[in-house]
């Protein structure tokens, strides 16, 4: 039969990682890149399947690479709008989240275990147009 594709992205966490353990204050993408990528992505996205773009969630360890991805997601917002693609910031409410900073303080402070992803699961299944691009939702 046939087959109702979707398409769903998150990314530029890594992007904003330290390139350099002993250059703490470089990227290993600069932001312009990671940016225009994400426009050409999105542009070609939005003509072959509904499309949502999640932000990306903070490294928790590492206070530099932190501060870009919270401007980062900003910038990736803008352009998911103007593509008009729904996007879901995360950062801010991973910081917030009990069981997403101490599930990745367990791990390796960037990678939350099962209970935080659990809970990220439920913000996003929460989100409104995630629910109506997954079908569960009708309407606007």
């Amino acid at each position: 039969g046939d087959v109702e594709h979707r398409l769903l992205f998150a990314f530029g966490a890594n992007d904003c990682a330290t390139a350099d353990p002993r250059a703490p204050g470089i990227a290993r993408l600069p932001p312009e890149a990671t940016l225009a990528n994400a426009d050409l992505i999105l542009a070609g996205a939005v003509g072959l399947a509904p499309t949502v773009m999640i932000g990306p969630a903070p490294i928790i360890d590492d206070e530099a690479a932190d501060a870009r991805i919270g401007r980062l997601e900003r910038e990736l917002a803008a352009v998911a709008e103007r593509r008009d693609v729904p996007f879901l910031p995360i950062f801010e409410w991973c910081r917030g989240c009990r069981a997403w900073t101490e599930g990745a303080a367990k791990n390796d402070g960037t990678h939350p275990d099962g209970s935080g992803y659990a809970a990220l699961a439920g913000y996003v299944l929460d989100w409104r147009p995630f629910r109506r691009w997954m079908g569960l939702d009708p309407g606007p």
